[in-house]
């Protein structure tokens, strides 16, 4: 199993409760050559669609970035201190004052 494939199945275990506890904490964002600093501002739980009778129920997660440079919809590679390295895929969702906003769905 690739390293990638990898961060995709450690994906499939997380829950809101995984980052919950890390709120407010900052999680860095790998990009060809640079690196970002993006902090997880918003940790909501979704409505589970009806069809759903067990599993982990969907979540949101919202990490604010800076203004430049602004990141395209795309799977990237996010690590963070205690939840370690993640493949993850980001919507641009917002431009606000204090920066960016992106988006994280798990279903």
């Amino acid at each position: 199993m690739t390293e990638l494939e990898q961060r995709f199945q450690r994906l499939s275990t997380l829950t809101c409760g995984d980052f919950s506890a890390h709120l407010g904490e900052g999680f860095d964002l790998s990009m060809e050559q640079q690196r970002l600093q993006l902090q997880l501002v918003r940790v909501q739980a979704l409505s589970p669609p009806p069809s759903v009778a067990q599993g982990r129920l969907p979540f949101s997660l919202w990490f604010r970035g800076p203004h430049r440079p602004r990141l395209v919809q795309g799977t990237f590679c996010i690590e963070h201190p205690v939840i370690g390295a993640l493949a993850m895929f980001l919507v641009p969702i917002a431009a606000e004052a204090d920066g960016m906003c992106y988006e994280a769905i798990f279903a």
